[in-house]
């Protein structure tokens, strides 16, 4: 699967059948964390096979079953810390599409509910912002309606949009959010871009992976903000 195919097919998925993750699987995802962590500071952390994590846990939205593995998104408790977690935990997310595995974010501390014994580790000076749950399952989840690239950006001169800036629109508005608001807005001032958000629940977490869709989409480092 390509990375524009996981962009546009990935979806939230809520039901898992309980499965842990395979070795090798959980090696190469492990590496993956190890990356993650050392290149941006933060204290990521794997918990695979915990049974019923979620079993108890139900939202407003739907009920979780079958989880079992989740990445607990742990690090210094900054100002930047909750966009890092949406910006890499974002990355992980698209390899595990692009891989087979679904995945779903999730805004709690998944053993305190499961009551197990292995719990993720946060140090004096850490933060957990939230967990992404990620397994096996036969559900792929249900796209939600979202708004256009011109509602989500303020360049209006349609023909004078960089071909670029157009492209990491289309992948910017399909980034997910926390209960779908699409608050952040990005915008193009002759060669400064920068983005920012209104305010609302995990907003910054949704900074986070709307400009890592952006980049991927626009083909840019993530140098290009403002």
């Amino acid at each position: 699967m390509t990375i524009d195919e996981a962009i546009r097919n990935r979806h939230t998925v809520r039901n898992y059948d309980g499965r842990a993750l395979a070795p090798e699987t959980e090696k190469t995802l492990q590496a993956m964390i190890d990356a993650v962590n050392q290149e941006a500071g933060l204290h990521f952390q794997l918990i695979n096979g915990e049974n019923e994590a979620l079993a108890p846990y139900t939202i407003h939205y739907g009920k979780w079953t079958g989880v079992t593995n989740y990445i607990s998104l742990v690090g210094k408790d900054t100002p930047e810390l909750d966009e890092l977690c949406g910006y890499y935990g974002e990355q992980i997310v698209l390899w595990a599409q692009q891989n087979g595995l679904k995945t779903g974010w999730v805004d709690t501390q998944l053993n305190a509910l499961s009551g197990g014994i292995r719990v993720p580790e946060i140090k004096d000076g850490e933060r957990l912002v939230l967990s992404i749950c990620i397994g096996y399952s036969e559900q792929s989840g249900a796209a939600h309606k979202i708004k256009t690239a011109e509602e989500m950006s303020d360049v209006t001169n349609t023909d004078k949009v960089p071909d670029w800036f157009r492209k990491g629109m289309e992948y910017a508005v399909l980034a997910p959010t926390a209960g779908n608001q699409q608050l952040f807005r990005i915008h193009l001032d002759g060669e400064k871009l920068w983005i920012d958000t209104a305010l609302g629940f995990l907003e910054k977490v949704d900074v986070g992976i709307a400009k890592y869709h952006f980049e991927l989409g626009a083909g840019l480092p993530h140098s290009c903000w403002r």
